[in-house]
């Protein structure tokens, strides 16, 4: 199994057999099925009969995918690898659109959920980081719970704006949630004279 979208981190290997004995310089054709893509439609085999394809991409899933190896000339001479799409997400659960004073607390923690095929998965990997504007994280959790949530606390900065904290998957950076915030700056206005 893997993330919809990506590679397998390893490759699918047959091997080809003539007569009990391994076969050598066959061809294997390779086929992919719920838009799998694959580094090659054809591979020949070793001196020891095995050949090999790497899944570049999964395809978008969810749900299984076969690839199908089938020696040439041979079409009963066949193997399917039934293969399983994880398709994976991140929710924002509390905390956006939040406002503070420059340099204090942001009242609530940012809380989001990961999700595995749509159920809540705990010990998902994050990374969390402050992509615009000026506050720091003062605490987070690098993984969630075991309710698939995880958070964390941000102080504004120095300076006044827009804040933008992404937090995003460690499996798949491309899966992520943004949280905007505003730092906001103290103004008053006292009387000076005339009073």
């Amino acid at each position: 199994s893997g993330l919809a979208n990506q590679p397998l981190p390893q490759p699918l290997s047959v091997i080809a057999y003539r007569d009990g004995r391994p076969a050598a310089d066959e061809t294997i054709q390779w086929s992919a099925t719920g838009g799998a893509q694959l580094s090659a439609d054809s591979t020949r085999t070793t001196a020891g009969g095995s050949a090999l394809v790497f899944v570049t991409s999964l395809g978008p899933g969810p749900g299984p995918l076969d690839v199908t190896a089938t020696l040439a000339g041979s079409p009963s001479a066949s193997v399917v690898f039934r293969l399983v799409v994880d398709v994976v997400d991140l929710q924002q659960v509390s905390g956006d659109g939040q406002a503070a004073r420059v340099d204090t607390p942001f009242a609530a923690p940012l809380v989001v959920r990961a999700l595995r095929n749509g159920s809540p998965e705990p010990g998902a990997g994050l990374q969390w980081q402050v992509v615009a504007g000026s506050a720091t994280i003062d605490a987070f959790d690098a993984s969630t719970d075991a309710g698939g949530l995880a958070q964390a606390t941000v102080t504004a900065g120095p300076s006044p704006g827009a804040v933008v904290v992404r937090v995003s998957r460690a499996d798949s950076a491309q899966v992520f949630q943004e949280f905007n915030l505003l730092a906001e700056e103290l103004r008053t206005l006292d009387v000076v004279s005339g009073d």
